[in-house]
């Protein structure tokens, strides 16, 4: 039992770890670490500004070269169409209830007709950001790719520069810290148009920033593999007692955990690009990761077969 609590103990540490590395991974997009090498020889052209420039807020950011810092209101739009949800009855109607924090991941779909609401709301089409902006800091977001309706307390938006770059950089801690200060010392309970417009956004030239929505997507879906795995592996874990005794008692065997490498081998290639974004006084804490998680996926394998070597007498 000790090493069944050890295992999880190890194991425990997973989804924090995920949270944590996907949150590198947006800073590192969002600030020209993701794609520093892949710019290397490359004639990129600078982001062409459609609009006059507003003031924004500082950021202490150096940039990339050809990169710009820009308001939001100069790569954005807040396309605010309030309309009658009584002819709507058949579309999504979006809350920020039906988001999860800080996934951009939405949770539930729910037609207008389930809902029965009495007041306007906004309509959006597929492609636009459907941003809460009721407590920000709890960043509640998703990219729809449907048409639809929001309440009057979220924002649908369009995009001038890549949308799914734009989309990347809400969900990331750099926007987050904006947006729930919005120049304030306070934390804010909601934020406005003109709080939204004055956010800086950092904006590569146009290739870049696809590029780096790429990366994005194939380092989270690599994220998302592990949780599958974990996920797995918990419920041995969790069940492992349970299935010892039960077999001890029939006088049978315990059959052996699979457990292969894959989780590790993800997490080494995590530890890598946290590696580039953290000084080297942080090695110590890169090696507990790999530790702990070897530790978790070892231990279980060990368990396993373990037991499926002793036999408990009658």
């Amino acid at each position: 039992m000790a090493k069944h609590a050890a295992i999880q103990q190890a194991m425990e540490r997973i989804p924090q770890l995920l949270k944590d590395f996907r949150q590198q991974v947006l800073t590192q997009a969002v600030t020209g670490k993701l794609t520093e090498e892949w710019r290397v020889g490359k004639e990129l052209e600078e982001w062409e500004e459609t609009k006059e420039r507003k003031k924004h807020r500082e950021w202490d950011l150096n940039l990339p070269l050809k990169w710009k810092l820009l308001p939001f209101y100069s790569v954005a739009n807040i396309d605010a169409n309030l309309v009658d949800p009584n002819k709507y009855l058949d579309f999504v109607l979006v809350a920020p209830n039906n988001i999860e924090k800080a996934t951009g991941q939405l949770l539930e779909k729910v037609l207008t007709r389930e809902i029965k609401p009495k007041s306007d709301k906004h309509f959006f089409k597929a492609g636009s950001i459907v941003y809460s902006k009721i407590r920000p800091y709890l960043s509640k977001l998703i990219l729809a790719d449907f048409d639809g309706l929001c309440s009057a307390d979220m924002y649908p938006i369009s995009a001038e520069i890549d949308i799914h770059y734009l989309f990347q950089y809400m969900k990331s801690d750099e926007f987050l810290n904006f947006a729930t200060t919005a120049g304030e010392r306070s934390v804010l309970p909601k934020i406005n148009q003109k709080g939204l417009n004055q956010i800086p956004v950092p904006v590569p030239p146009l290739e870049e920033q696809q590029e780096i929505f790429r990366r994005v997507e194939s380092l989270f879906e690599k994220a998302t593999a592990i949780e599958q795995r974990y996920e797995q592996l918990k419920s041995q874990i969790d069940t492992l007692p349970q299935a010892i005794l039960h077999k001890a008692f029939k006088g049978e065997l315990v059959p052996q955990l699979d457990s292969d490498g894959s989780a590790v081998e993800l997490l080494e290639e995590i530890e890598e690009m946290k590696a580039k974004s953290k000084p080297k006084s942080k090695s110590k804490n890169k090696r507990s990761v790999r530790a702990a998680v070897e530790n978790g996926l070892g231990m279980v394998a060990e368990s396993g077969e373990a037991y499926n070597t002793t036999r408990i007498k009658k």
